[in-house]
């Protein structure tokens, strides 16, 4: 027993100067003599926490979910929020971050940690394309009395997002007006370019119109939905029937882009298409329209 405590202490030394380097290889060294020894939980988490501060967040994890496991421990919130991340961020694996996050708002004590699990369930459940638990965690999300703006924005656009996929096109818009009234970031883009799209769908055409400038006019510095908002407006004139408008907008954004989003490219020469065939179909309706003077000729020849 006493070796066990001497052997842990040196490397909590280490652990507590802040010399990760050393005390990887000491808590090492700890757990392959007493890989159950009195101390193997607190070598697991603070090897698994100094392994996370240097990135090293694969051979992390192990550690984190070796402590996850064990019953009623000091360790398990910080362990379940650190393992939840890396399995977001790092890996990815979002149906395993949900899990984590799951574990971590049961267990949570902490309203920092309990934040931060609402928080992760809501990013997790929209990735994973979860709309009832979309729904359920944006909405415990927002009725907490800790929420902070940055919250209200996300919870928003990801209900607004989520409502638009699933074809709730008025719950959709509801949802990004709030997003809107409170940032220009990413978010704030795309809620503007997606209401344009929603209210070009819906026939609104002075409203889509008007989005799609609020989009460039408010929230230039994300490209893509910068340049979807002239693709609106392409869509705009179109419908007034003003061709000539539509084209050059089009052509403007198929001169000017240097980016290698394909599907830009792509809408634009389906439209630029389009409005050619159109074009084309305006011409010969003019070139088989009867003049005034052949309608003459004809009626000489009945008489």
């Amino acid at each position: 027993a006493d070796s066990d405590e001497i052997s842990y202490q040196a490397a909590e030394a280490f652990y507590d100067n802040g010399d990760c380097d050393n005390a990887i290889n000491a808590f090492s060294t700890y757990l392959s003599e007493f890989s159950k020894g009195a101390y193997s939980t607190y070598a697991h988490f603070y090897r698994g926490d100094c392994l996370y501060s240097k990135k090293n967040y694969l051979q992390a994890i192990k550690d984190l979910d070796y402590v996850i496991k064990q019953p009623n421990n000091i360790f398990k919130e910080r362990a379940l929020e650190k393992a939840a991340r890396i399995a977001y961020y790092k890996e990815k694996n979002y149906e395993k971050a949900f899990k984590y996050y799951r574990e971590l708002e049961q267990v949570a004590l902490k309203r920092t940690y309990s934040l931060e699990a609402v928080r992760g369930l809501m990013r997790t459940a929209f990735k994973l394309n979860k709309r009832q638990e979309v729904e359920i965690f944006v909405s415990a999300l927002l009725d907490r009395d800790d929420v902070t703006e940055d919250d209200i924005i996300e919870g928003n656009f990801y209900a607004g997002i989520m409502a638009y996929n699933n074809g709730q096109m008025n719950k959709s818009l509801s949802h990004l007006d709030k997003v809107i009234k409170l940032t220009t970031n990413d978010m704030g883009a795309e809620a503007r370019y997606r209401m344009a799209e929603i209210y070009m769908r819906q026939g609104q055409l002075e409203q889509a119109k008007t989005m799609s400038y609020r989009v460039i006019n408010e929230a230039p510095s994300n490209e893509t939905w910068y340049l979807k908002s002239y693709l609106i407006l392409a869509d705009y004139y179109t419908k007034k029937n003003e061709l000539f408008q539509a084209k050059q907008t089009l052509i403007s954004i198929r001169d000017g882009y240097q980016g290698d989003d394909m599907e830009i490219r792509r809408e634009v020469d389906q439209r630029l298409n389009e409005i050619m065939a159109k074009e084309k179909a305006n011409t010969k309706l003019q070139d088989d329209t009867p003049t005034n003077n052949q309608y003459l000729e004809t009626q000489e020849e009945d008489q």
